[in-house]
């Protein structure tokens, strides 16, 4: 494990997951990789990922401060920029 111990890399999950599920490493590699992939492309085209039993992963557009602009749909001068969240629910508040 990293230097934290309350905290899991991706080799630590990997070798807990093939010893408990007797998989090969290789295999759980191939499954998460996979699963990292999906979460990834699924936030990048804006679409919610729900997991049954463990929650959802969601971008979310906020407005923070930043440069100024024109709000577009009021014409008004305002300091804002958008930016891209990515958000995660668990299950308990799915």
């Amino acid at each position: 494990m990293e230097n934290d111990e309350n905290t899991l890399n991706m080799d630590d999950a990997i070798t807990l997951i093939a010893d408990k599920k007797n998989f090969t490493k290789g295999d759980v590699k191939e499954i998460l990789e996979g699963l990292v992939w999906l979460m990834e492309e699924s936030v990048k085209k804006g679409k919610t990922l729900k997991i049954y039993g463990f929650g959802k992963l969601y971008s979310q557009v906020i407005k923070i401060k930043g440069k100024d602009g024109e709000e577009p749909a009021t014409t008004k001068r305002n300091i804002f920029k958008l930016a891209k969240n990515i958000r995660f629910a668990d299950r308990k508040k799915d």
